[in-house]
């Protein structure tokens, strides 16, 4: 094997090998939409931003395991019986997705530099739990449907069931924002520039959706229903504390709004696609 060294943007020296994650897309039989997490403001990389449910792989462990886990972990689903949800759920590979931190978004709009810390493969699944302990889904009753959650509060401080619609809204948001890089020329010199903020494309349809939603926080014992632009901001959006340097809130569970990131938004679009315009059965 060669012996060359991998150098990061700084010089020094980097693993040869991309380290992989995964994150899980959870939909439930019988209603229409995924779940969310937002990660706590005090993480490393993407404070306060909504992913999916995942993480790291462990040494040795293979990845569709890694992503089980999490999910269970950080949504603390053991109290339905680890062995049960597993019996319940179908996992197959939905896409992959490039990762660095921080992206081209996250250290402002109308900054000039930016390098990398961190370069991530994640490998997002598409995971389907029909809950044979509940009883048939009525349309009007979403809210009994949905399961209790235990939060990780170490890795999770909330999260969010959102509808087909909604996630509609948040792709078409992202495909603006990605055909509006695509005409740019976005990178000289190993530098990412950026335009200013009143230049990108309108985030409207995001930022003025009431869209009822459905919220869990990490002190919660039932689901709150709370308009979603109080819990998600579109991606370029002056409301968006990435790119507008708003304060952050003081509670871990502040109904701030923060954006999707970049890979779940194209995780989303995937599924969207895959699950074409019916209800995932």
């Amino acid at each position: 094997m060669s012996n060359r060294r991998f150098l990061d943007s700084y010089g020094k020296s980097c693993p040869k090998w991309i380290p992989v994650a995964c994150c899980c897309l959870l939909h439930l039989s019988g209603l229409d939409g995924l779940f969310l997490t937002r990660r706590p403001w005090h993480m490393r990389s993407y404070p306060g931003v909504w992913v999916p449910p995942g993480g790291h792989c462990e040494a040795k462990e293979p990845i569709q395991d890694t992503a089980f886990r999490e999910l269970t972990e950080e949504l603390g689903l053991h109290s339905y019986g680890k062995e049960n949800v597993m019996n319940e759920c179908t996992i197959k590979p939905l896409c992959a997705w490039e990762a660095s931190y921080p992206s081209r978004l996250d250290t402002g709009i109308g900054k000039s530099t930016i390098f990398p810390k961190s370069h991530h493969m994640v490998i997002y699944y598409s995971v389907n739990w029909f809950r044979s302990s509940t009883s048939v889904l009525d349309s009007d009753d979403i809210h009994s449907y949905l399961p209790q959650f235990n939060l990780e509060v170490n890795e999770v401080c909330a999260a969010v069931w959102l509808p087909r619609p909604v996630l509609n809204k948040l792709s078409d948001d992202w495909k603006a924002f990605e055909k509006h890089f695509q005409n740019q020329s976005t990178i000289s010199n190993s530098e990412y520039l950026y335009p200013e903020l009143s230049t990108m494309p309108s985030t409207f349809q995001i930022d003025n959706d009431q869209t009822e939603v459905w919220y869990w926080g990490v002190n919660s014992l039932d689901w709150q229903s709370v308009p979603v632009n109080q819990l998600i901001c579109g991606l370029t959006s002056s409301r968006n504390p990435t790119v507008s340097h708003n304060t952050r809130p003081e509670s871990e569970v502040g109904n701030g709004p923060s954006p999707v990131t970049l890979g779940t938004l194209y995780a989303i679009s995937h599924w969207l696609s895959s699950t074409s315009a019916r209800s995932t059965v």
